[in-house]
């Protein structure tokens, strides 16, 4: 739309449609086509050098359905790239609740997925179905690959319980290598973004483990903010006070026995907070941190 009028482009709309090659759920003769009735767009977009990649998750866990990342063109919206998460199993769709992915200096992004295939029977690293993972993916062309993952060791109890992973934004840590994500069943993870864990059936290969403690779903977003001295991660699910978790750059975890949380009552039920951080710079008397969140 032109800022100015509010009219529609020459050629304006696109009609989102895509097809990735695989044997998954709901394909025909080894391809797999975008279904709008069962897809929904459920996270926030992401603008990166000039292409606008919308991602996509299901519509009332409504199957067959793909976790989708698509790429147009943000200067004519033609079509660019095209990422299935599943493309030889099943859902694993992109939802975060409702942030965009994220993404670095050097053009990676970084996203998150819900419930879904893992892996493939026997190999449950095989980078090609990733459901319940954090993902750091690479562009070339037009094609997106998984450059490094993260899938909890315990996927299968939060795919069965309705806990899955794939519920907070990817949080990268400014001028670090550190990435965050959460998990519906409270915890919520420190990565390396270079070498985020992968699957390990044993345990977590991640820098950190944070249990913000069960009933906290993590259906909210985080923020972050560096003052002159301290810097915090924020995080306010339901049924959870909101919290400051101190970063600490020399050992590179969060100080957990400094935290510092708020008496405001904060949401309840299936609704966590929406956060972001105003400032003037790094001068702390001028932070604010926005909340937004159903009453």
């Amino acid at each position: 739309l032109d800022i100015r009028t509010v009219n529609e482009s020459a050629g304006i709309p696109i009609l989102i449609s895509a097809q990735a090659n695989g044997n998954g759920d709901g394909s025909v003769s080894g391809v797999i086509s975008f279904n709008s009735q069962k897809q929904n767009q459920r996270p926030g977009l992401l603008l990166l050098s000039g292409t606008v990649y919308i991602g996509f998750s299901s519509h009332c866990d409504w199957d067959p359905y793909h976790g989708w990342l698509i790429g147009y063109d943000a200067s004519t919206l033609q079509q660019t790239v095209v990422y299935n998460t599943t493309p030889a199993g099943r859902e694993a769709g992109i939802w975060m609740s409702g942030a965009g992915p994220s993404a670095d200096e050097f053009g990676n992004i970084y996203l998150a997925t819900g419930n879904g295939s893992v892996g493939t029977p026997g190999n449950e690293s095989n980078p090609i179905n990733r459901g319940e993972s954090a993902l750091k993916l690479t562009r070339s062309g037009n094609s997106l690959s998984v450059a490094s993952f993260f899938t909890p060791s315990n996927y299968a109890h939060l795919e069965n319980t309705d806990l899955d992973f794939g519920v907070t934004a990817m949080l990268l840590i400014p001028n670090s290598n550190w990435v965050v994500t959460g998990s519906k069943d409270g915890y919520l993870f420190l990565m390396d973004r270079n070498n985020m864990g992968g699957f390990n059936a044993g345990a977590n290969n991640v820098k950190q483990t944070i249990d913000l403690g069960r009933n906290k779903f993590l259906r909210s977003s985080l923020s972050y903010y560096k003052g002159t001295v301290k810097e915090f991660l924020y995080t306010w699910s339901e049924n959870a006070p909101l919290t400051a978790l101190p970063f600490n750059r020399i050992s590179n975890v969060f100080d957990l026995p400094n935290r510092t949380t708020s008496s405001a009552v904060g949401p309840v039920g299936n609704n966590g907070a929406l956060l972001s951080v105003s400032s003037n710079g790094s001068i702390d008397s001028t932070a604010i941190l926005w909340a937004s969140h159903a009453s």
